[in-house]
């Protein structure tokens, strides 16, 4: 009868591969770029409140010198 030692780990089935991990992180930059790309752009509704906080700011110093 035969004795068998332990079995050895296949080391090329464990973990992953240089190739699958850089597609993963193409995928992932891919998908950040979209995400960002579809975020509405901010500073403009900022600029639109700050032009109007200005205008009546310049109303009620009108105002206030009449």
């Amino acid at each position: 009868m035969p004795i068998s030692g332990p079995a050895v780990p296949d080391h090329r089935s464990a973990g992953f591969t240089l190739v699958e991990m850089m597609v993963v992180l193409a995928v992932l930059a891919l998908a950040a770029t979209v995400v960002l790309l579809t975020i509405p752009n901010s500073s403009s509704r900022v600029h639109d409140e700050a032009d109007r906080f200005a205008s009546r700011v310049a109303a009620l110093r009108d105002l206030a010198i009449v």
